[in-house]
This record gives structure tokens, C-alpha cells and sequence, in this order.
């Protein structure tokens, strides 16, 4: 097969002697192969995604959806339509609850027939994201209550941090480093 600059292509090349052509079909380009020393025939490889370089910039997906991600596991990977739907609770039986980094996007329900505090750490020892919720539920008997560790601010209207009572909630979200808004169904 002879290559013929501005020369419009052949239509001929399966009569070439350097050409192994076998079961033409769209979407399929001519490559060499120095085993056979020809060229011949060969499907359009498709990228995976995990084959490409990093991007550099934003990703735009043409209108399309990304599908068939699976749930996250780490802060940074790409979620779901039904994980973000959906929230996980882990139910704890205990007074004195610290959160982590394990409560994010949570609900934290209380069991406790006794008074519960939940403490919000500071950022230095715990660091959560800024815009972080946590929505907590009182399915025990117990009050449950907001302590703020030591240079934290809980901000409330009235500065009201309990739980009013049985099967109520309360949301925190953290606004900034050490400042976190307490809303919901509180008392003083």
C-alpha cells in the first residue's frame, strides 16, 4: 500500500500486498503489525476512564450522566443520586458521645434512658469539612444535649441545646472552623 499525500485515498487496499484486511466494519482503523509485517484491521480502542491522565480541569459531560458509580467510601469520590437520598443512622446507647468523622451525612439516634451529651469537637482535633450536617435523634428516653469543646461555638436561636424531647431532632451544621449552627426541635 503506497501513501499518496493530498492523493484522496485508495480504494484498492485489500489488493496491496502489505494489507491483511479480514471482516472490514465500521469504526475500525489500519495498524501495523511487525509480526506479520502488515497492516490490517482493528477496532477503535476505547479508553477506560481509569487509563487517561488526571484532568487538569472540569470534566464536562456533554449533558450525559455518570452511571454505575458505587457508593462512596472515601470524602473525595464521586457519589450517587440514591446515596446522597438516602441517610445512614447508627443508633448509640451512650451518655457521653463525641462525634468523628464517621457521623458525616448521618443520623445519629440516641437510645439512652438517661441524659446523652453530644460533644462537638474542635477543628484541631476533629476536622470536619465546613458545611458538614449531622442531624441527631432522640429515640430514647434520654434529653440529649450540646456541649461545645473548648474553643468551639454552638449557635442556636435563644441558645437552646436540648432536644425537646422524645423523637425529636436536631440538625448541626459546621458554618466555620470552630462555629457549628445547632436547629431543630430544642429547649433551653
Amino acid at each position: 500500500m503506497t501513501y499518496v499525500p493530498g492523493g484522496g485515498g485508495s480504494s484498492k487496499v485489500s489488493t496491496s500486498g502489505d494489507v491483511a484486511l479480514n471482516n472490514v466494519a465500521n469504526n475500525e482503523v489500519l495498524t501495523y503489525d511487525s509480526a506479520i509485517a502488515k497492516w490490517k484491521n482493528a477496532l477503535v480502542a476505547t479508553p477506560r476512564l481509569d487509563q487517561l491522565a488526571q484532568p487538569t480541569a472540569s470534566v464536562n459531560f456533554g449533558a450525559q450522566t455518570a452511571a454505575n458509580a458505587a457508593d462512596p467510601t472515601a470524602p473525595t469520590d464521586l457519589t450517587t443520586k440514591r446515596y446522597v437520598d438516602f441517610v445512614t443512622a447508627t443508633t448509640s446507647s451512650a451518655t457521653a458521645i463525641t462525634l468523628e468523622l464517621a457521623h458525616i451525612g448521618t443520623v445519629l439516634e440516641t437510645s439512652a434512658t438517661s441524659a446523652v451529651v453530644v460533644t462537638v469537637p474542635a477543628n484541631a482535633t476533629t476536622a470536619f469539612p465546613v458545611g458538614t450536617l449531622i442531624e441527631i435523634y432522640q429515640a430514647g428516653t434520654g434529653q440529649v444535649s450540646f456541649a461545645a469543646a473548648t474553643g468551639v461555638t454552638l449557635r442556636s436561636p435563644g441558645g437552646r441545646l436540648k432536644v425537646a424531647e422524645q423523637y425529636s431532632t436536631a440538625m448541626l451544621r459546621k458554618r466555620a472552623t470552630d462555629e457549628w449552627v445547632v436547629a431543630g426541635d430544642l429547649i433551653v
